[in-house]
């Protein structure tokens, strides 16, 4: 599994958990909850393309974006079935998507390697917009309002950037010995700036002032990748 979201659909009784791998499949698995317990029902397993590594995902209603190893994007309308139908395909010409995002009618695209941020049309990918962050991105959150977004910078932490113009604005410095890429995540209604590190810890900050107000071992040593919030 390399990226999960949540689907709420108008009118199912519980949530589908969407998640992509690394083999490029789909995979969307039905809550079904009673009082006492929860289980899922597996309801698709579906291979994109031709099996590349799926890279993000996001979801807004029954629409459902996945970005691939193979730099392409691709949107898809989740029916009362659970049968994936695409609204469109499209190959980008050099950007990695490393993850996706719904932006209102269109679609936020961030590239791993050359940190491009492509604004796709919503109905038939047609690229509107680029900018460029002028790093690698390792991992990136947006904020709930859609003004700014976080990404792990791959040299000396997390920075945030403004999203009209993708200029870095401030850092939040964890001093890496070694440069893995490291989920990001934000907090208290995107007040707090979460990510993981090299060596075990998980570094929390206040956004609004680089302050790191709590660091929570995890390990003692190894990698801190994956970081998630409620």
């Amino acid at each position: 599994i390399t990226c999960t979201r949540w689907m709420t659909r108008e009118g199912d009784n519980g949530e589908i958990l969407c998640c992509g791998t690394g083999l490029g499949y789909i995979l969307l698995w039905k809550q079904c909850s009673t009082v006492t317990v929860t289980e899922f029902e597996e309801t698709l397993a579906r291979r994109v393309g031709a099996g590349h590594e799926i890279m993000g995902m996001s979801t807004m209603g029954h629409w459902l974006i996945t970005g691939t190893r193979d730099k392409r994007v691709q949107v898809w309308s989740v029916d009362a079935k659970y049968t994936l139908c695409t609204i469109f395909s499209m190959e980008l010409p050099t950007t990695v998507p490393q993850a996706v995002y719904f932006q209102g009618a269109d679609i936020l695209v961030f590239g791993m390697f050359d940190g491009e941020i492509h604004t796709l049309h919503g109905k038939d990918g047609v690229v509107l917009a680029m900018k460029t962050t002028g790093r690698m991105i390792g991992s990136t959150a947006v904020d709930p309002g859609r003004t700014c977004f976080v990404i792990d910078n791959t040299i000396n932490g997390f920075s945030l950037h403004r999203m009209d113009d993708a200029v870095c604005i401030r850092t939040y410095d964890t001093n890496p010995k070694k440069t893995y890429p490291k989920q990001v995540a934000l907090a208290e209604g995107g007040t707090m700036v979460i990510g993981g590190s090299d060596n075990g810890f998980i570094h929390v900050f206040d956004k609004a002032t680089s302050e790191r107000v709590q660091t929570l071992q995890h390990s003692s040593i190894g990698r801190v990748q994956t970081v998630t919030v409620r």
